[in-house]
């Protein structure tokens, strides 16, 4: 009870600076609420920015959404490209070219000695082997890119999916601004 008695005594005492602060109180809190309003504004167009809505023509997740597609599309073709070479390699290293090779012999007549084909050999040879190896090798450097771009469109799409959240995030954030602006407001009038 003595705390209250005090408190009372407190307040009487301070009466004119209350007075005056109950006077500056309400322009205040309309102010407070008129920038907490705009504040909510400007987080639902940067979420409208960021996600998209409300008339935006662009927004960051699309961007990112689009390059993550076109990433996604860059890889089938680095993988066709990649198969095509690997079949071209293939079919070129199909390619032979028929080759002969002659074994001899030494027979000594006189002082000397005569060399005299006793067998011919015939075999296949493949005529583009480094053109082969080269293709398949392009081939293997091909789908290593084709790897590095999936991973990055995943990424990407990782990231188109923050900025959806982020973008709703802002606009929640906005409305709840403007609701409670207005209800700053609503005490002033």
């Amino acid at each position: 009870m003595i705390a209250f008695f005090k408190a009372l005594c407190l307040i009487w005492k301070n009466r004119h600076q209350l007075a005056r602060l109950l006077e500056l109180l309400p322009p205040a809190l309309a102010a407070a609420g008129e920038s907490m309003q705009q504040a909510g504004q400007g987080a639902i167009s940067a979420g409208n920015f960021i996600k998209g809505g409300d008339g935006a023509p662009v927004n960051a997740r699309q961007v990112v959404e689009q390059a993550a597609e076109a990433l996604a599309a860059g890889k089938q073709k680095v993988d066709d490209t990649a198969d095509f070479l690997e079949d071209a390699g293939s079919e070129i290293g199909k390619v032979k070219v028929p080759t002969v090779s002659f074994t001899t012999t030494s027979i000594p007549v006189g002082i000397g000695s005569v060399e005299v084909v006793n067998g011919i050999t015939l075999a296949q040879a493949s005529l583009f082997g480094p053109v082969n190896d080269a293709l398949t090798d392009s081939a293997e450097k091909l789908r290593a890119v084709s790897t590095h771009l999936q991973a990055t469109a995943a990424n990407l799409h990782s990231a188109a999916a923050a900025l959806n959240d982020a973008g709703n995030g802002f606009k929640s954030v906005g409305n709840f601004l403007i609701s409670s602006g207005g209800a700053l407001k609503q005490i002033t009038e």
